[in-house]
């Protein structure tokens, strides 16, 4: 699935530029430059999307460590107030 994301924008410009010989001069022009917008204009937004995925899945690992971190903090708190509260039934 990944591989078709990635190629799917290199494949559309390569269809788009296949097509252009039989344009007629003024509009293979436009075209042309439309086109070459497109595939710059493309591969900025593919690296900014493949950054923010990337820095999702950094994001969630950091969260799992600091969820476990945490989740073990609270059981020892939860433990020692039980031996806490165990010592002081023993002291009455």
């Amino acid at each position: 699935m990944r591989r078709r994301a990635a190629t799917a924008p290199s494949s559309s410009a390569g269809r788009i530029e296949a097509s252009q010989p039989g344009v007629p001069g003024g509009a293979a022009v436009a075209l042309s430059g439309a086109v070459a917008k497109w595939q710059i204009d493309t591969e900025v937004l593919f690296g900014r999307l493949s950054a923010h995925g990337a820095a999702m899945a950094s994001t969630a690992g950091e969260f799992t460590t600091t969820d476990s971190s945490n989740a073990a903090a609270i059981k020892a708190v939860g433990e020692a107030g039980t031996s806490a509260v165990a010592t002081d039934a023993n002291v009455l």
